[in-house]
């Protein structure tokens, strides 16, 4: 039956996600927040090369596509569907993501560009007051800790699970860092650059995939299990988190241009195909017989 396969869940979303895009999306482009491509962005009015620097509709279409489908769209309903059922985690993530998600993130995007590029803080302050701002502030301080550790946990477990994914990462690192230069330094062309990268990037997964899939990174151990009541010498996953704090730290530092923003970028080449395919798959899962695994609720 197709009420037991993700095709059901996947087409209703798909025609719901489809209607807004076609219908609601624009009621709130045009009706509330009226974008005049003949206004200057602060991109172009302050831009340092650092922070305020202009981008191609493609990259940014690319930055900003990674940046909000990272791991939090993947683990939170996951983890959801587990606890509660598959049915309680598609409400959550289709009317979230209509009436909440995109929403809060294109009316930050844009109160940001009518505010001159300034971020939540600043705008806090002066939209509600020294008070709000400080609320604000220490809301996002322990929200990025919590997320970060979040994330950080269930990559360091998928590296130790997978050694070879790690070098992968260092080849998307790499890349990115020569994209950046390619594209704000040298000035060139985002085709070709483009292509370079997905090429950069495909050698790195499939090198992470074969030839290094068993070799963690110096200083790193793959952990197994000990035997039954010994306790292991050491936390494995706190090898794995020095190299990704370093990333971490390491985009923190640098220029947007050298780093975050052509990472994002390239990245959502590799994500883009990944759900595509899931997508496939859900839609000819009656054929398969590719069947839910979690009841529709769970109490």
């Amino acid at each position: 039956m197709v009420l037991d396969t993700p095709l059901g869940f996947t087409a209703i979303g798909l025609v719901v996600f489809l209607a807004a895009y076609s219908v609601y999306s624009k009621i709130v482009d045009r009706k509330i927040w009226s974008p005049d491509r003949a206004r200057p962005t602060p991109a172009h009015m302050y831009a340092d090369g650092v922070e305020f620097f202009p981008v191609g509709r493609f990259v940014l279409y690319g930055f900003q596509w990674n940046s909000i489908a990272a791991l939090g769209p993947i683990i939170g309903p996951g983890t959801a569907a587990l606890a509660f059922g598959w049915l309680p985690a598609f409400l959550w993530i289709v009317f979230a993501a209509l009436f909440i998600g995109w929403v809060q993130d294109y009316s930050a995007m844009f109160l940001s560009v009518r505010k001159e590029g300034r971020s939540f803080g600043p705008m806090a302050y002066e939209l509600l007051g020294p008070t709000a701002r400080k609320l604000l502030l220490g809301f996002l301080l322990f929200y990025l800790l919590l997320i970060n550790a979040a994330f950080l946990f269930v990559v360091a477990t998928v590296m130790n699970a997978f050694p070879g994914s790690f070098w992968s990462l260092l080849v998307l690192v790499i890349a990115a860092v020569i994209t950046g230069h390619l594209l704000f330094k040298v000035k060139m062309s985002v085709a070709p650059v483009t292509v370079l990268a997905v090429i950069l990037q495909a050698i790195g997964i499939a090198l992470g995939a074969t030839v290094l899939a068993n070799v963690p990174p110096p200083g790193t151990f793959v952990f197994t299990p000990p035997p039954p009541g010994v306790t292991p010498a050491a936390n494995p996953y706190t090898y794995w988190l020095v190299p990704l704090v370093a990333i971490l730290i390491l985009g923190s530092l640098l220029p947007m241009p050298k780093l975050i923003t052509p990472m994002n970028y390239i990245a959502y080449y590799s994500l883009i195909p990944a759900v595509l395919l899931l997508t496939l798959g859900a839609l000819v899962s009656p054929a398969t017989g590719v069947k839910i695994q979690v009841p529709v609720f769970r109490g």
